[in-house]
């Protein structure tokens, strides 16, 4: 919302400025043109993130994890571009790091791979431990594990930091899908 109003307010003041030196038409399509490049740049250097995210919702996060991975890659080798974040908005985090560390966690729950996930949560946290969803999947965790108090407490976490996405009973909810699926891949090996 805030990157919308922000490309609103330049293209306004853009337009003002260009209207008054004697531009025409073409130059304000042009300016307009510009103000789109902020999401294509992040949209470029942020592909393998997007593509990480996208995949588990798609049923498919084993395909997600090699993506997230080499995101996270990238940013320890450049860095700079985690500032890529600011060209857009997110609600939870100003860390792209710890989003993507949480999405690789969601990514190894999705496969079982709870002790795995557990520890990539704790990473999330500690890139941003003012981060609400790393505190839910931790209580979904912690569900799978029969910590109903650690459960509680975690969601209560997220919720206190902003996360209205969940309650205990969506943990309880995504626990027992987690624990169907186990089953299910058990059943077929």
């Amino acid at each position: 919302m805030a990157y919308v109003a922000i490309l609103v307010i330049l293209a306004i003041v853009a337009g003002t400025a260009v209207i008054a030196a004697g531009g025409g038409t073409v130059t304000i399509i042009a300016i307009a043109l510009l103000l789109f490049i902020p999401g294509r740049v992040q949209g470029f250097y942020y592909r393998d993130l997007f593509t990480g995210r996208r995949l588990p919702d798609a049923r498919e996060p084993e395909k997600a994890i090699p993506f997230i991975e080499r995101f996270l890659g990238s940013m320890q080798r450049y860095p700079h571009r985690s500032k890529l974040l600011w060209l857009s908005w997110s609600i939870y985090t100003p860390s792209v790091v710890a989003m993507a560390t949480n999405n690789l966690g969601a990514a190894q729950l999705e496969l079982g791979q709870v002790n795995e996930a557990e520890q990539t949560f704790i990473s999330a946290l500690a890139q941003d431990p003012l981060y609400p969803l790393p505190h839910f999947n931790m209580a979904i965790v912690h569900e799978l594990r029969g910590n109903r108090a650690e459960a509680i407490e975690a969601v209560e976490m997220a919720r206190q930091l902003g996360y209205t996405g969940g309650t205990l009973d969506t943990v309880v909810r995504k626990g027992q899908s987690l624990l169907a699926l186990a089953e299910g891949r058990a059943t077929q090996a």
